[in-house]
């Protein structure tokens, strides 16, 4: 059996190698932990995957508890990427191939450059559920904008519009289906990067948009009241179930205008759809929902904040999603008219299939 290519380290060794290795994995686990075990496997694989290139390392959070403290470990297993004296959590799926993707993302240039509008529009399109900022102008705008992208490389994907734009210096955000935002420089003051940083994280979150696993953290830390999830049904071969990939996103375009005005009109909330396959588990265990099309309702903090509670409440959408249907249910949900999914029983309530 080949060496372990993870180091264990603890508080002794883990200066020197970290001085020794500036990028490095480190994983954080619990000996007993089910989750820790679990992952084991996949690390291993991962370190293997990315070896002289990516550090990877363990550390047992039982014995090391300064260690842990340190880096305000708190669950297990808990992942962090170190790098230029700063960490980063990893919070994607716990898989080889999803860590091995995240660290490539990570270790690579934080800025893609692109040549021309049509190369821009290829990439845009792989954007998947996280945000695209766009940059374009002067040399030292864009040396501004790649040191925005290193530190800020979780908010999204950052390219950099070759052709200088006669207009000055630009960002164009890209967000949700088809939300475009843009701020530019005036003909007074040019763009200081503390302006274009708050334009992205204040303009990060689309009014309608996918949620995934890359952006859950997002929404969940975002401050909002609540998440309102339009969990659509399989179309076609897929009836009966929930929608999955590019059906999903059909169906969210076809009922954009609907959300959006959701959106609008109940300001304190995220709204969102998502792969309803491809997160069934989720879906299932946390949202609680396995009829479909429903519009469902997390209410509450998502933070993970102690001493918060988050509510549940679905609406079977068997007949439509329609802004009015939607709209009254929503209001009678936060005026305390309709009792939460966990307080009901199945029979007669939000909690049973329609027929």
């Amino acid at each position: 059996m080949p060496p372990s290519a993870v180091l264990n380290l603890d508080e002794e060794s883990f200066p020197g190698t970290l001085k020794a290795n500036p990028l490095m994995m480190v994983m954080f686990y619990a000996p007993w932990c089910g989750h820790s075990r679990a992952l084991e496997p996949h690390f291993e694989q991962a370190a293997q995957a990315l070896q002289g290139s990516v550090a990877f390392a363990r550390v047992d959070a039982n014995s090391e508890v300064e260690l842990a403290s340190a880096f305000g470990v708190g669950a297990y297993p808990t992942i962090f990427l170190l790098k230029q004296g700063g960490a980063e959590e990893f919070q994607g799926r716990r898989l080889a191939s999803n860590i091995v993707e995240w660290v490539r993302e990570k270790v690579g240039p934080a800025v893609k450059a692109v040549a021309s509008q049509a190369d821009l529009d290829k990439e845009l399109a792989q954007r998947g559920v996280l945000a695209g900022f766009v940059a374009s102008g002067s040399t030292a705008f864009q040396t501004m904008w790649t040191s925005i992208a290193e530190k800020n490389r979780a908010l999204g994907q950052f390219f950099f519009l070759d052709p200088a734009h006669d207009g000055g210096n630009k960002i164009v955000l890209h967000r949700g289906l088809d939300e475009i935002l843009e701020l530019a420089s005036s003909e007074n003051a040019d763009l200081a990067e503390n302006q274009a940083l708050s334009f992205l994280k204040e303009n990060l979150l689309a009014s309608f948009g996918q949620i995934g696993e890359e952006n859950f953290l997002q929404y969940s830390t975002s401050g909002a009241d609540g998440i309102v999830w339009a969990l659509f049904a399989g179309s076609g071969a897929k009836q009966g179930g929930g929608c999955e990939a590019d059906d999903c996103v059909n169906q969210a375009r076809a009922n954009a205008e609907t959300f959006h005005q959701i959106a609008v009109a109940f300001r304190k909330l995220r709204v969102v759809f998502v792969d309803v396959v491809k997160y069934k588990d989720y879906v299932k265990d946390e949202l609680g929902v396995t009829c479909f099309p429903a519009v469902m309702l997390q209410h509450g903090k998502l933070s993970g904040e102690k001493d918060t509670e988050v509510f549940r409440y679905t609406l079977h959408a068997k007949d439509g999603m329609t802004f009015d249907a939607i709209s009254s249910w929503l209001q009678q949900v936060l005026s305390g008219a309709i009792k939460h999914d966990d307080a009901l029983t199945a029979e007669g309530s939000g909690l049973s299939c329609p027929a």
